[in-house]
């Protein structure tokens, strides 16, 4: 089995220390679940994941400053749950999917994916 790289041209950031109104948030989710899993889809072709063993699916945040961990994770929402979808793997089924996440500084916001 190959494994799957994307890059999202996806700016993440900290959810947990926005301070905004529900309808930019609400957008912004949406926006960035739905390009992660049109890239998914997309780099799905010719690709099968059907197997007996989890899935290990790895995203890295790519930006100016770096998140903590808990910010990290939640940055990543909904990538991973856009993911997931186009993987047709409920996100919290650990039996089939696991999630790993990192950040690198980089001068471009971008966030990685490799699935294995």
């Amino acid at each position: 089995m190959t494994p799957l790289h994307m890059v999202l041209p996806i700016k993440t950031v900290s959810e947990a220390n926005r301070h905004e109104h529900w309808g930019p948030r609400s957008k912004r989710v949406k926006t960035q679940r739905e390009t992660a899993r049109a890239h998914c889809d997309d780099a799905m072709q010719g690709h099968d994941f059907d197997c007996d063993y989890p899935l290990i699916c790895k995203i890295v945040r790519v930006g100016k400053r770096k998140l903590d961990c808990d910010n990290l994770a939640r940055s990543n929402k909904a990538i991973r749950d856009g993911i997931a979808e186009s993987l047709c793997i409920d996100d919290g089924d650990s039996a089939k999917l696991l999630w790993f996440y990192a950040q690198r500084k980089g001068k471009e916001y971008s966030v990685e994916v490799s699935i294995v």
